[in-house]
């Protein structure tokens, strides 16, 4: 069980050498637009959610390494001050938010296919999904369609993408809530609802350790404190701003290795997050006895679109969205609810973010 919640991996766009040819946004097989109103993918979000431990509190202050090419130069340093200082305006004045997504999560230990269109691995499995924030601290991410790649066979020559019956899907289902006081992650395999309460000191923080905790609320000086960020906008790309992000601190660590976040449209947010696992290595290793270890590749795209925020919205909304940002387990016919205290935190927090409140 804790196994099929084991945490894949979180979000952001990334783009070096070694993936030069990867799409840009949304150019991906498979997508989930023409299921109409979208839902959330498989394991992504019961894998973050359902499986992340509380860190000791001596932890969070243990940093690890910086990668190659940090600290960046004065004139690339100022450079990545002023985008996250204008996300951070930007993102400052989003009071509701609703939009769909795609998740396309690729791991090449499960399916190696190469698509030849593309000379690009495709991804294994897509889902689709519905977000939906109010600041400060409330959100509902939930995943309720999803496909699985059928790469092609001696019986059928072509690629090919099977929706999940509803009896599968029913039980894969992903929902995570943060009502500002509490987290809440639904097991709808096991009919559980986890809620684990957040201590004072961290309500209306939960959103940042949330599975997508660059979506919402950006602030620029805690993101310096939490991540080295660099641009790695790809030559000839216009009205987008790509940020290579590794994180500083072991717990982030443990859950991607690093992620890359776009910004675009006129509301400057993110558009597009890939997140890479901890084990992602896309080099071939040649061992000393000859022995290939071969390249590792798993990795998440967020590609997020048909958003609406703040008037758009209604002005109804609020109310509409109240009994969904608080849940009610009694209305959960044959569900039971899984209560967790808050765990004691630390004396002294690290700058841009406290320990991660999730149920195990």
């Amino acid at each position: 069980m804790l196994l099929r919640r084991r945490f894949l991996f979180v979000m952001v766009a990334w783009l070096t050498a070694n993936f030069a040819s990867l799409p840009v946004i949304g150019q991906q097989a498979g997508r989930l637009d023409d299921f109409g109103q979208a839902g959330v993918g498989a394991n992504g979000l019961n894998g973050t959610v359902g499986d992340q431990a509380v860190n000791p509190a001596n932890e969070q202050t243990i940093a690890i390494p910086a990668p190659e090419g940090f600290p960046l130069s004065p004139a690339y340093q100022e450079y990545v001050d002023q985008v996250l200082a204008y996300w951070e305006n930007s993102s400052g004045q989003v009071e509701r938010l609703r939009c769909q997504f795609n998740r396309f999560t690729y791991d090449s230990g499960v399916c190696n296919y190469v698509d030849p269109a593309t000379s690009q691995m495709v991804a294994h499995e897509i889902a689709g999904g519905m977000i939906k924030y109010e600041k400060p601290d409330r959100a509902i991410i939930e995943v309720d369609k999803k496909r699985i790649a059928l790469p092609p066979s001696a019986s059928n020559p072509n690629l090919e993408y099977q929706d999940l019956d509803a009896t599968n899907m029913d039980k894969q289902r992903e929902r995570y809530v943060s009502s500002g006081d509490a987290i809440y992650f639904f097991d709808y395999a096991e009919k559980q609802l986890i809620k684990q309460n957040l201590p004072l000191e961290l309500q209306g923080q939960g959103i940042k350790n949330s599975p997508l905790p660059f979506l919402f609320g950006a602030k620029a000086d805690e993101l310096k404190a939490r991540y080295h960020i660099r641009p790695i906008t790809p030559e000839g790309v216009q009205e987008q701003w790509w940020l290579e992000v590794f994180p500083k601190r072991r717990q982030d660590a443990e859950h991607y290795s690093r992620a890359v976040v776009v910004l675009g449209g006129k509301e400057f947010l993110p558009i597009q997050i890939q997140l890479f696992a901890p084990d992602h290595n896309p080099v071939k290793v040649v061992m000393a006895d000859g022995a290939v270890r071969p390249a590792v590749l798993k990795y998440q795209i967020y590609d997020f679109h048909s958003s609406a925020l703040n008037r758009d919205l209604g002005v109804d909304v609020a109310r509409l969205w109240r009994d969904e940002f608080s849940p009610r387990p009694q209305t959960l016919l044959g569900w039971r609810l899984v209560e967790k205290e808050a765990p004691a935190m630390a004396a002294q927090q690290t700058p841009g973010g406290g320990t991660p409140i999730v149920p195990r």
